[in-house]
């Protein structure tokens, strides 16, 4: 079977109204990308996660969502969930931070739409098996 006639999964976590719906909007022009669930809180994105298994987990870096120890616990629990963040030119710093604890992709909010599309469509083009790999290289 053809693999990418499958659509992409994807979940959004924010707590934003506007930003979800803005997301909805773009997704819903892309029939490849697929939109299951929304969380409006760090737990409720992990239970989703875990739940359901998306390709794709979009988070909007608010100072409420713990955004280190989200990525860390859904890494954790499911290597195979691409997290790209949506993030603010103000967010740098925890950007920078973010980055360093596994998440795949940046997009800048002010960014277009379209470069949101390519970074889903980019990790979700990452091979899962480069992650086992490493994985099991720092056990030995």
């Amino acid at each position: 079977s053809d693999r990418s006639a499958a659509p992409i999964t994807m979940a959004i976590v924010s707590k934003n109204h506007l930003v979800r719906l803005g997301l909805q909007s773009v997704i819903k022009a892309h029939q490849h990308i697929l939109l299951i669930g929304e969380a409006t809180s760090t737990s409720e994105a992990e239970d989703f996660v875990v739940r359901e298994r998306p390709h794709v987990l979009v988070i909007e870096m608010e100072p409420e969502i713990d955004l280190m120890n989200l990525v860390r616990r859904i890494k954790t629990s499911v290597p195979t969930t691409r997290v790209i963040v949506l993030s603010g030119i103000e967010d740098k710093q925890r950007t920078l931070q973010a980055l360093s604890c596994g998440i795949d992709g940046i997009v800048l909010n002010v960014q277009p739409a379209a470069v949101l599309l390519a970074t889903i469509d980019h990790v979700c083009r990452l091979p899962i098996e480069t992650l086992a790999y490493e994985r099991n290289e720092t056990n030995h």
